[in-house]
């Protein structure tokens, strides 16, 4: 059946991953035209609360680029040059605009942009790591739920600078 609707294991590969990573891409595209009008720094919030709803919903799909991330190869490759490039380009450029526009601290977006995208997708996937080492129920939804709140908090916090400066 993979042969006849695929052609081959690797195009069901792409196939899934690309299904996959769409579910965050599209939103992200729908945000960066949106947000225009909108203040840089919220429009990074709103990039950073889209890939929190993703990764907290979808944190199977977030195990898949963590594991292909640990290989160079074609793979890996194909991943950056059809979903990565793109996500982490919305997030490159809102952070570009916010350090512009001096709401933000003027942190590389290479720094930037990977201490936002790794706090948020490698929370969700280690549930079961969380949940034993905390001692937190994983059917616990609160705490899980909130981890989005915080990550929101502390790098907001940390990255807006004081008005007037």
């Amino acid at each position: 059946m993979i042969h006849y609707h695929f052609g081959t294991k690797e195009k069901l590969w792409k196939a899934t991953v690309a299904y996959a990573f769409d579910e965050l891409v599209r939103p992200l595209h729908a945000i960066a035209a949106a947000s225009r009008d909108l203040q840089p720094v919220d429009g990074l919030r709103l990039l950073c609360r889209t890939l929190i709803q993703f990764a907290s919903e979808y944190p199977e799909h977030v195990l898949v680029l963590i594991n292909e991330a640990r290989t160079p190869g074609e793979r890996l490759e194909w991943v950056i040059e059809n979903h990565l490039r793109i996500i982490h380009g919305h997030f490159d450029r809102m952070i570009e605009r916010a350090v512009a526009a001096g709401q933000i601290k003027a942190i590389p977006a290479v720094h930037l942009t990977n201490i936002i995208i790794q706090s948020i997708v490698y929370f969700y996937p280690s549930v079961p790591l969380i949940s034993n080492l905390y001692g937190v129920d994983r059917q616990d939804s609160e705490t899980f739920s909130s981890h989005g709140d915080w990550i929101i908090e502390v790098i907001f916090r940390g990255i807006q600078t004081a008005p007037g400066s």
